[in-house]
């Protein structure tokens, strides 16, 4: 018991230590997604039932329930990866009851559950299009792929130097996910689901030995040295960790869920640079609205909602084409826009115009 909590307590500090930098910049050259979000659940270990037969049956030894990495991380993760334009993550609600909503599978019963209304309103008030829940890390098995094609370089250097144990000849791979989903906050309505994967990992002796094995390759190449099991799901899941933060990111900015997010609204809202707003809309548009920072952009004082309106033109295929201009809006970084088709449809996008 005592060496399992030692090995849990590792991983947590892992974790907190952050993601590393270079595993999200990759993306934040590209063009975050047009929307603001609110990221809330966490990644509360989920234990299924694993094969016995596998010889390391899982990745985190911890009990079921236990949130192994902050939101605050995943959070991190995502602003450095720019994966939205804005990125806000819940910190102020309780464990539990972001545990709650992390259970949700499926579209958020707003009708039968007034906690998840409560929180859908909440994210609309501050000026979010979508509301992205941590739904679950699920444990799974490290699986051994054996030694790689990096062996002749660990004999070389063990024959010549006796350093062959510092070569990564063995590869690893842990089946543990990191799952999150997207959803509207105007319906609750589950838009695109995300899972982020460890992927292969390379592990030297000196990462996956015990004593004994150290030992042992004294007269054994490091490559026959048999693993010990402690160790490596201590190392395989410190890595896993870092991992899954990243990989989850660049799931969330990945095509397909640009593609998804953008063909669930009901109207297609492109902002330019020089604050011109054009919207593409299946059936006409009802109502218009700009928010900066959150904050609603008095009526009076903007024409945007009366003059996108009243620029309604046929698509000819059986659409809607407006456009406007949002120059008269207040200042600030953060600008929403919000339309409304007539039959109460709500779509909307937030752009960074400290990003021009």
């Amino acid at each position: 018991m005592t060496s399992r909590l030692a090995v849990l307590s590792l991983l947590l500090g892992a974790s907190c230590a952050g993601f590393p930098a270079n595993d999200v910049v990759g993306i934040a050259d590209q063009a975050p997604l047009p929307y603001s979000v609110f990221v809330t659940g966490g990644s509360f270990l989920e234990v299924e039932s694993l094969a016995a037969e596998r010889p390391v049956p899982r990745t985190f030894p911890a009990d079921g329930g236990v949130e192994l990495i902050r939101l605050a991380e995943i959070g991190d993760a995502m602003t450095a990866g720019r994966v939205f334009v804005r990125t806000v993550v819940d910190t102020d609600r309780a464990a539990d009851a972001r545990s709650r909503v992390a259970g949700q599978r499926a579209d958020l019963p707003l009708d039968k559950d007034a906690d998840f209304s409560a929180l859908l309103e909440e994210a609309r008030a501050a000026g979010h299009d979508f509301l992205v829940v941590v739904q679950r890390l699920a444990d799974g098995p490290i699986e051994d792929y054996g030694v790689n094609d990096r062996w002749p370089l660990t004999a070389s250097l063990w024959v010549l130097v006796g350093l062959g144990i510092f070569i990564p000849d063995h590869t690893f791979e842990s089946r543990a996910t990191l799952q999150a989903g997207v959803y509207e906050v105007q319906t609750g309505r589950l838009v695109h689901r995300a899972v982020g994967a460890a992927g292969p990992v390379d592990l030297s002796l000196v990462d996956r030995g015990s004593a004994i094995g150290f030992l042992q390759s004294i007269i054994i190449p490091p490559f026959w040295v048999a693993t010990d099991d402690d160790r490596l799901v201590e190392r395989v899941g410190r890595s896993t960790v870092q991992r899954l933060v990243s990989g989850l990111a660049r799931q969330l900015k990945s095509p397909a869920c640009r593609q998804d997010l953008a063909e669930g609204a009901r109207a297609r809202i492109e902002v330019l640079p020089s604050g011109e707003v054009r919207v593409r809309a299946d059936e006409p548009l009802g109502a218009a609205a700009l928010r900066v920072d959150g904050v609603a952009v008095d009526a009076e004082r903007s024409s945007f909602a009366r003059d996108l309106l009243a620029s309604e033109e046929d698509d000819g295929v059986g659409g809607f084409v407006y456009t406007g201009n949002t120059l008269g809006a207040r200042e600030g970084r953060f600008l929403q826009v919000l339309v409304r088709t007539v039959s109460g449809e709500v779509a909307s996008v937030t752009f960074d115009r400290g990003d021009r």
